[in-house]
């Protein structure tokens, strides 16, 4: 491993265009060096959004198309595998747009992690800690890691899932959501799975079919070197009108009653994503000076606001915050 890791940050994302923006500054900041970001089919103006940061070099925007037979994050997932720089990165990392590695060893960064717990292991398992909607019901253009603070306690249920920072993406067939699959090297030795604190997590192997892709005992999830932020309920607006949308994992509805239950978790505040909010904010002000992106940032607010007056059955034009992301949009 070179003393400072090419890290690499892939993101399968469609009309994610309010969130983008956020996202992107804060990866930047936490020491991601390459930032991809797959899209199809966009009809929210994100796909402009990211091809105006991609020209100024702040993120990689690749297209793709899914077969009839193949589900959006699948197909995502294949290009990513088959692009030359991410298959060249010391190390790769899959995470959503709903998705925040926050990390609290040696200097919050990406790097650190890797070099305080990640030296002897081929993957290491973030896991999630899920946030709730801290009781908003309406969606506003704040920051995600402001606007929802409050969590599930740690070694509870709907934290056991995690992801992956992983090496040697030439080594595994497939990349996927939680773990990379069908790995084809030694399986043994610094070639296992860690959690984030360094601990070796015996029973993830991904020789064959993989095993697990969330701690197999609750006393196994660790949020002590990092964690996943994981809003995935945020407003329950928003979550409302996500409820009408098939998930790009398995094509399906799976935002419902009871995954609202499952995950709007409130029990504890969690403050942590505030750090790094001086450096987030020099970076984030980078991306809005970028020409263009600003407007077609409130663009894509004014698409995601009109569908939430049609999933609510209202003309956009009766809703202050169409009005308003259309007026700047221009």
């Amino acid at each position: 491993m070179p003393a400072k890791p090419n890290i690499c940050l892939v993101s399968p994302a469609r009309n994610e265009g309010p969130y983008l923006l956020e996202w992107i500054a804060w990866h930047r900041v936490i020491g991601f060096d390459d930032i991809v970001v797959l899209t199809h089919d966009c009809t929210d103006g994100s796909d402009g959004l990211l091809d105006a940061l991609a020209n100024h070099g702040f993120v990689r925007h690749l297209r793709h198309q899914p077969s009839d037979s193949e589900s959006p994050l699948g197909s995502a997932y294949r290009c990513a595998r088959q692009d030359p720089q991410v298959v060249a990165a010391d190390w790769v990392m899959a995470l959503d747009t709903d998705e925040f590695l926050q990390v609290f060893a040696g200097d919050g960064s990406i790097h650190d992690l890797i070099r305080l717990n990640g030296q002897h292991c081929l993957g290491m398992a973030v896991n999630w800690k899920v946030f709730g909607s801290n009781e908003q019901t309406i969606w506003t253009d704040e920051f995600v890691r402001h606007q929802f603070t409050r969590a599930a306690e740690g070694q509870v249920r709907a934290n056991m899932h995690y992801k992956s920072i992983f090496r040697d993406l030439k080594d595994f067939a497939r990349m996927a959501s939680h773990t990379p699959r069908r790995y084809s090297g030694q399986w043994g030795g610094d070639n296992i799975w860690v959690d984030s604190e360094g601990a070796p997590l015996r029973a993830v192997q991904l020789g064959g079919k993989p095993k697990h892709s969330r701690a197999i005992a609750m006393r196994r999830i660790t949020h002590e070197a990092a964690q996943v932020n994981h809003y995935a309920v945020k407003s329950s607006e928003g979550f409302s009108l996500k409820g009408t949308r098939k998930s790009g994992a398995a094509r399906v509805y799976r935002h419902d009653e009871e995954f609202f239950e499952t995950y709007n978790r409130n029990e504890s505040e969690d403050l942590s994503a505030l750090s790094h909010e001086a450096t987030f904010a020099v970076e984030y002000a980078k991306l809005l000076a970028v020409p263009e992106v600003e407007r077609l940032h409130h663009a894509c607010c004014a698409s995601y606001v009109a569908q939430l007056c049609q999933h609510a059955r209202i003309a956009p034009d009766t809703d202050a915050r169409y009005l308003h992301h259309m007026a700047l949009s221009q």
